[in-house]
Protein backbone atom coordinates (compact mmCIF):
# COMPACT_ATOMS: atom_id res chain seq x y z
CA UNK A 1 0.00 0.00 0.00
CA UNK A 2 3.06 2.02 0.60
CA UNK A 3 4.83 2.02 -2.16
CA UNK A 4 1.01 2.50 -4.58
CA UNK A 5 0.76 5.93 -2.42
CA UNK A 6 4.57 7.05 -3.29
CA UNK A 7 3.98 5.81 -6.93
CA UNK A 8 0.88 7.71 -7.49
CA UNK A 9 2.48 10.65 -6.20
CA UNK A 10 5.29 10.15 -8.45
CA UNK A 11 2.58 9.67 -11.60
CA UNK A 12 1.01 12.82 -10.66
CA UNK A 13 4.49 14.80 -9.88
CA UNK A 14 5.94 13.84 -13.38
CA UNK A 15 2.66 14.65 -15.05
CA UNK A 16 2.58 18.51 -13.52
CA UNK A 17 6.47 18.56 -14.20
CA UNK A 18 5.29 17.73 -17.91
CA UNK A 19 2.95 19.88 -18.02
CA UNK A 20 5.12 22.93 -16.36
CA UNK A 21 7.02 22.09 -19.89
CA UNK A 22 3.94 22.61 -22.00
CA UNK A 23 3.00 26.14 -20.37
CA UNK A 24 6.64 27.09 -20.85
CA UNK A 25 6.18 27.04 -24.46
CA UNK A 26 2.89 28.21 -24.55
CA UNK A 27 4.02 31.71 -22.57
CA UNK A 28 6.71 31.09 -25.25
CA UNK A 29 4.43 31.14 -27.82
CA UNK A 30 1.71 33.46 -25.95
CA UNK A 31 -0.57 30.89 -26.34
CA UNK A 32 -3.76 31.78 -24.01
CA UNK A 33 -5.95 28.86 -25.12
CA UNK A 34 -3.39 25.92 -24.42
CA UNK A 35 -2.29 28.10 -21.40
CA UNK A 36 -5.53 28.25 -20.21
CA UNK A 37 -6.40 24.68 -20.42
CA UNK A 38 -2.74 23.52 -18.85
CA UNK A 39 -4.05 25.62 -16.23
CA UNK A 40 -7.46 23.80 -15.38
CA UNK A 41 -5.40 20.08 -15.86
CA UNK A 42 -3.05 21.60 -13.48
CA UNK A 43 -5.45 22.53 -10.76
CA UNK A 44 -7.22 19.11 -11.05
CA UNK A 45 -3.77 17.24 -10.53
CA UNK A 46 -2.53 19.80 -7.33
CA UNK A 47 -5.66 18.58 -5.85
CA UNK A 48 -5.23 15.13 -6.64
CA UNK A 49 -1.47 15.55 -5.28
CA UNK A 50 -2.79 17.06 -2.04
CA UNK A 51 -5.55 14.83 -1.43
CA UNK A 52 -2.27 12.07 -1.69
CA UNK A 53 0.15 13.64 0.21
CA UNK A 54 -2.60 13.43 3.07
CA UNK A 55 -3.03 9.90 2.80
CA UNK A 56 0.92 9.62 2.95
CA UNK A 57 1.48 11.60 5.57
CA UNK A 58 -1.24 8.89 7.64
CA UNK A 59 0.01 5.75 6.11
CA UNK A 60 3.10 5.83 4.78
CA UNK A 61 6.60 5.67 7.07
CA UNK A 62 9.04 7.62 4.25
CA UNK A 63 12.31 6.71 6.43
CA UNK A 64 10.96 3.20 5.53
CA UNK A 65 14.36 2.11 4.16
CA UNK A 66 12.51 -0.38 2.03
CA UNK A 67 10.82 3.06 -0.08
CA UNK A 68 14.14 4.85 0.09
CA UNK A 69 14.43 4.26 -4.03
CA UNK A 70 10.94 5.71 -4.22
CA UNK A 71 11.86 8.47 -2.08
CA UNK A 72 14.51 9.89 -3.68
CA UNK A 73 12.62 9.52 -7.05
CA UNK A 74 9.63 11.70 -5.54
CA UNK A 75 12.58 13.84 -4.57
CA UNK A 76 14.31 13.82 -7.77
CA UNK A 77 10.62 14.86 -9.65
CA UNK A 78 10.02 17.71 -7.06
CA UNK A 79 12.89 19.60 -7.72
CA UNK A 80 12.67 19.18 -11.50
CA UNK A 81 9.45 20.63 -10.98
CA UNK A 82 10.05 23.15 -8.73
CA UNK A 83 12.78 24.18 -11.32
CA UNK A 84 10.91 24.51 -14.27
CA UNK A 85 8.20 26.21 -12.22
CA UNK A 86 10.58 29.17 -11.66
CA UNK A 87 11.14 29.11 -14.98
CA UNK A 88 7.81 29.84 -15.83
CA UNK A 89 7.70 32.08 -12.52
CA UNK A 90 10.28 34.16 -14.94
CA UNK A 91 8.33 34.04 -18.09
CA UNK A 92 5.44 35.85 -16.39
CA UNK A 93 7.19 38.42 -15.16
CA UNK A 94 8.81 38.90 -18.32
CA UNK A 95 5.33 39.23 -20.10
CA UNK A 96 3.94 41.34 -17.02
CA UNK A 97 7.05 43.81 -17.78
CA UNK A 98 6.24 43.70 -21.70
CA UNK A 99 2.54 44.17 -20.86
CA UNK A 100 2.91 47.25 -18.62
CA UNK A 101 5.26 48.76 -21.06
CA UNK A 102 2.93 48.52 -23.93
CA UNK A 103 0.24 49.78 -21.89
CA UNK A 104 2.55 53.03 -20.43
CA UNK A 105 3.16 53.65 -24.47
CA UNK A 106 -0.33 53.81 -25.27
CA UNK A 107 -1.01 56.42 -22.51
CA UNK A 108 -1.04 59.64 -24.15
CA UNK A 109 -1.00 63.26 -23.25
CA UNK A 110 -3.86 65.47 -25.19
CA UNK A 111 -1.93 68.55 -25.56
CA UNK A 112 -1.04 70.67 -28.19
CA UNK A 113 2.06 72.34 -28.79
CA UNK A 114 0.80 75.79 -27.21
CA UNK A 115 2.29 76.66 -23.77
CA UNK A 116 -1.40 77.26 -22.55
CA UNK A 117 -2.44 73.23 -23.62
CA UNK A 118 0.24 72.02 -22.04
CA UNK A 119 -0.58 73.82 -18.08
CA UNK A 120 -4.54 72.16 -19.53
CA UNK A 121 -3.47 69.00 -20.36
CA UNK A 122 -4.40 65.99 -18.63
CA UNK A 123 -2.54 62.81 -19.40
CA UNK A 124 -5.31 60.01 -20.16
CA UNK A 125 -4.89 56.19 -20.52
CA UNK A 126 -6.38 54.47 -23.33
CA UNK A 127 -8.92 52.94 -20.86
CA UNK A 128 -9.92 56.03 -19.13
CA UNK A 129 -13.77 56.23 -19.47
CA UNK A 130 -13.92 60.51 -19.70
CA UNK A 131 -12.20 59.79 -23.04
Amino acid sequence: MSETLVNQMIDVQDTLVDLAIQKEQALINNELESLQMIVRKESSLVTKANALEERMRLEVNLTDYTLKPLTERLVSVLLDLKKQNEKNTLLLNDSLAFVRGSLQLFQNDRSVYTKEAKSKAEPVSIFDSRA
